[in-house]
């Protein structure tokens, strides 16, 4: 085993051990028993990203929520079925929020077979389809509950560069992408990588942002509104990447 599958295969046992608590394992057990046998079901992006970071730096952002996708079921099996009698909403999308019982966390579940950028561009449903279209490198990261498997794609890597750079070739909306890249950067503190920073500044018009602002508050607190419009004006205030950079405070657990 080289340097760098050691390093994965550390990470990958400190997620076996983050996915052991009681407040993930008990729900994971019960997607577990509630889906057909057929059902794959995989962690992403989030909740691994933040573990990731803690991993490298010895701390990091809080994680309030699961991302899970779940393959194998095709487009229209419903996975109101499994939760029936449980706490859930509908979010954007087509997916789902469950809240479980005893648990600290939420869990938003959506089919492998209607990720959006799967479902619009016609792709198979698979692995490799979803590493591939995920937007942001640092959310590269995938964990198979039932296999143990750890799939990533550059997402270690960028977090020890502390960067947010674009990993999809293809969008299907800049506004969306735009409104992700500014939240990701708030809540995790890395800077956008040059073309982060250099789309932000030339993609981002009057309408775009006032979309953005009008899902920021519908959806986050007036705390991380007020810093992701600020995150977003310091941004613009610089036309030269490298000035961005001397400029911007990193979180202190990344300094």
């Amino acid at each position: 085993m080289n340097e760098a599958e050691n390093i994965k295969e550390k990470f990958r046992q400190e997620i076996i051990g983050f996915v052991s608590q009681d407040d993930i394992l008990k729900p994971l057990n019960f997607l577990i028993s509630g889906c057909p046998q057929k059902a794959s079901l995989i962690i992403i992006g989030g909740a691994l990203r933040n573990l990731a970071i803690k991993h490298i730096y010895g701390d990091g952002p809080p994680t309030v929520d699961i991302d899970m996708v779940i393959g194998g079921l095709g487009q229209d099996y419903s996975l109101d079925s499994i939760l029936a009698e449980e706490k859930y909403e509908n979010t954007d999308f087509g997916g789902i929020r469950w809240y479980p019982e005893k648990s600290c966390f939420s869990f938003d579940l959506s089919l492998l077979d209607n990720f959006l950028p799967i479902k619009k561009f016609r792709m198979e449903p698979s692995i490799d389809s979803l590493l591939e279209t995920i937007d942001f490198t640092v959310n590269t990261l995938l964990f198979g509950v039932k296999n143990e498997l750890f799939y990533e794609k550059g997402a270690l890597e960028d977090i020890k560069k502390k960067v947010i750079g674009f990993n999809a070739e293809k969008t299907y909306d800049k506004g969306l992408l735009a409104y992700r890249l500014l939240l990701i950067r708030h809540k995790i503190g890395f800077y956008p990588s040059r073309e982060a920073f250099r789309f932000l500044r030339t993609t981002v018009d009057l309408d775009t942002m006032a979309w953005i602002k009008k899902t920021l508050k519908s959806k986050v607190d007036k705390k991380v509104y007020k810093g992701v419009l600020e995150d977003y004006d310091r941004i613009c205030m610089f036309k030269n990447y490298e000035d961005y950079i001397k400029q911007e405070k990193l979180p202190s657990y990344l300094r």
